[in-house]
């Protein structure tokens, strides 16, 4: 708030106490009035940077909380993912740990499997060339039938069912995947590799490191513009002084020119009045001779009568 003695410099309080005592009580009159209304300017300017201190700070303190729930809710995530990954490669183990025995199992199936029907299959045609062995003493070759030659039902059908399981086993068998490598717990389903905790720990310390960084950076912008504000207000502050002394000036020098004018006007008037009283007193000396001749006059002629 600007007080008078900022405003009234030596030359103004010297040009004041030039005048008399009636227009220096104007100007002060003047003055008060002056520095009333700037006090209620100031006051409002004050208020208004108050207000708009206290809304920036506010507007800081709230997007400040929202980069550390931000921090916090990726810090949460973080953890979060590093459980899940942890989760997962110990059920990759396992699921690797459990493969081979479950291969092993098929394989000793169809192992047996196969050897069954090879040992089924054996027997059939040991049957078979024993039979024809039989055979071949009691008929000739000439008066062989049919049904020497072709074979016989059972064998037809040990024979399909051979075929079956010969056409149908390998089939089975190769129609069954690879067994996948056991998956590590840096790869995903599809072949990606994952991340791994310290990757995932660093980039994240480097977005936590941005936030922070941006927090910074935004708390030191807040920090420039409310610098900023002050010195604008400091700015009009000096202009407002700036303008309250050159008003006071303006007044002063208004009040010095009336005075002059009405010193010279007073000046004027005592001439004129002084001139007036000159003349009076000349008119009254002319009369007085007049009179006094008169009476000379008038006195000798009463002398002249006695005689």
């Amino acid at each position: 708030m600007t007080s008078p003695e900022d405003i009234l410099d030596d030359g103004i309080i010297k040009s004041l106490n030039s005048l008399s005592k009636e227009w220096r009580e104007m100007v002060m009159e003047a003055w008060m009035d002056l520095f009333e209304q700037e006090t209620e300017d100031t006051v409002n300017v004050i208020e208004e940077s108050r207000m708009m201190i206290r809304s920036t700070l506010l507007d800081f303190n709230y997007e400040n909380q929202q980069l550390k729930n931000e921090a916090r809710m990726l810090e949460e995530k973080r953890k979060q993912d590093d459980f899940n990954h942890q989760h997962k490669g110990r059920e990759s183990k396992m699921e690797g740990e459990i493969r081979p025995k479950s291969r092993s199992l098929a394989q000793i199936r169809n192992e047996r499997a196969q050897s069954r029907a090879q040992s089924r299959n054996d027997r059939s045609w040991g049957d078979l060339a024993d039979l024809r062995r039989e055979t071949s003493y009691i008929r000739s070759p000439t008066t062989l039938s049919v049904s020497e030659v072709r074979p016989s039902r059972s064998q037809t059908r040990d024979n399909e069912s051979w075929g079956e399981l010969s056409a149908a086993r390998p089939d089975k068998i190769r129609s069954r995947s690879p067994r996948p490598e056991s998956r590590p717990f840096s790869t995903l389903s599809s072949g990606e590799p994952l991340l791994t905790n310290d990757q995932m720990k660093k980039e994240t310390d480097m977005i936590i490191g941005d936030m922070q960084n941006a927090d910074y950076k935004l708390m030191k912008e807040r920090e420039r513009q409310v610098e900023q504000m002050l010195k604008r207000r400091e700015e009009k502050m000096e202009d407002k002084k700036n303008e309250l002394r050159n008003q006071a000036q303006a007044i002063l020098n208004k009040a010095i020119q009336m005075s002059n004018s009405a010193a010279s006007d007073k000046k004027k008037v005592d001439i004129q009045l002084q001139a007036r009283l000159d003349e009076l007193k000349k008119n009254k000396m002319k009369d007085s001779g007049r009179r006094s001749q008169q009476y000379h006059e008038e006195m000798d002629d009463i002398e002249e009568i006695h005689m």
